[in-house]
C-alpha cells in the first residue's frame, strides 16, 4: 500500500469513528443553542453572562440555563427543554450593553463553525401605507426584500393597525433598510418608514429603497445607501 492509499484508508477509518460518535448525542441533557454577540470588541465573559440572565429572567430561571464561552463573542447556551429554547430564539434579538446577541439553533449535524453568526431576527413595522395597500401580499413583498421571511402578519386576521408587520431574519453585515418611496395616484410619492422593534443604538448602516410601479403593475425596487449608521 503506497502513502496515498494509506492516507485515504486512515481518513476513511477516522470518518467512520466520527459518524459513530453521533450516537452519544442522545446522552446529553438539555437543548444546546449557539449565541453570537455582534460586536467588534469582546466584553468580559462574566458581564455577558450576567446581561443575558437579566434579559432572560422572565423566560427562564438563572439556575436552569448554562452559558459557556466557546470562542470570542461566541457562546454555547444550554436549556432544559425545546419550549424554552424556542422562546430564546423567537423573542430575540437580545442585547448585551446595547450590542445585539443572536440566539440560533445548533443542529446535531452541524459544527459550531458552520453556523452563520451574522444573523439577527427582528419584528419590523412598515408605516405610511394608504388603507387600501395594508395587505399581507405587500407585507410579504417588503419582507422578502429585507431578508429571510420568518412570519408575516395578515391585517385581515389580526385587524388593521395602520401599519404592516413582519418578522425577518437580516444579515447584520449589511446596512438595514429604513424605508422606501411609494408612488401615489396623484403623481406624488410618500415615504414608507421601516421600524425595527426593540432595536437599540447600533452600528448597523442603513439603506433606503425607491419603489417604482410600471404601467403593467410590475414592481421594481432600487437600493441606495444614504446613512452610515442607524440613528
Amino acid at each position: 500500500m503506497d502513502d496515498y492509499d494509506n492516507e485515504e484508508f486512515l481518513a476513511e477509518q477516522l470518518t467512520f469513528h466520527l459518524e459513530n460518535s453521533l450516537e452519544l448525542t442522545g446522552i446529553r441533557r438539555g437543548v444546546s443553542l449557539a449565541g453570537f454577540l455582534i460586536t467588534e470588541k469582546e466584553p468580559l465573559v462574566g458581564g455577558v453572562k450576567n446581561a443575558l440572565r437579566r434579559e432572560w429572567r422572565n423566560i427562564i430561571h438563572t439556575d436552569d440555563v448554562k452559558i459557556a464561552w466557546a470562542n470570542p463573542n461566541v457562546y454555547i447556551i444550554t436549556v432544559e427543554s425545546d419550549e424554552v429554547a424556542q422562546k430564546l430564539i423567537e423573542r430575540g434579538p437580545w442585547y448585551v450593553h446595547d450590542d445585539v446577541f443572536s440566539v440560533q439553533p445548533w443542529p446535531d449535524f452541524c459544527s459550531l463553525d458552520e453556523i452563520i453568526p451574522c444573523k439577527a431576527t427582528f419584528w419590523i413595522q412598515a408605516h405610511g401605507f394608504p388603507l387600501g395597500q395594508l395587505t399581507r401580499n405587500n407585507a410579504m413583498l417588503i419582507a422578502e426584500r429585507i431578508g429571510r421571511v420568518i412570519m408575516v402578519e395578515d391585517p385581515a386576521v389580526t385587524g388593521t393597525r395602520g401599519f404592516l408587520r413582519m418578522r425577518v431574519e437580516v444579515n447584520t453585515t449589511k446596512p438595514l433598510q429604513v424605508g422606501f418611496w411609494l408612488p401615489r395616484s396623484n403623481n406624488d410619492k410618500s415615504w414608507i418608514s421601516l421600524r425595527y422593534e426593540s432595536l437599540k443604538d447600533s452600528a448597523f448602516g442603513v439603506e433606503g429603497w425607491v419603489m417604482l410601479i410600471g404601467k403593467n403593475g410590475h414592481v421594481i425596487i432600487h437600493y441606495a445607501q444614504f446613512f452610515q449608521r442607524w440613528v
